[in-house]
């Protein structure tokens, strides 16, 4: 699996591939997440560098107790800066 990069300006937006967990819900988003990075050989690398993470706003990723953002943060033991994002479709 290999990573795509994507430079605008000083944005870099960087697609680390794709997988399937076991679990649903916010717990099995982690566990994707943290499968994308096992199977590129960085995952500590994503523990001690990661600083921020784009979601769309589901509850799943969104939720203040459970949702994924709270669980990576609990995951890598520091703070960290979610954005959310809205896609519109244009008819």
């Amino acid at each position: 699996m290999n990573a795509v990069t994507i430079t605008t300006g000083e944005l870099v937006s960087v697609f680390l591939g794709e997988s399937k967990a076991d679990s649903r819900g916010a717990e099995g988003l982690l566990e994707s997440v943290k499968i994308c990075f096992q199977n590129l050989g960085i995952e500590n690398t994503m523990k001690e560098k990661l600083t921020g993470l784009t979601t769309d706003g589901e509850a799943a990723n969104t939720g203040s107790k459970t949702g994924l953002w709270v669980r990576i943060q609990e995951y890598l033991g520091r703070k960290f800066v979610f954005i959310s994002v809205l896609l519109i479709e244009q008819i």
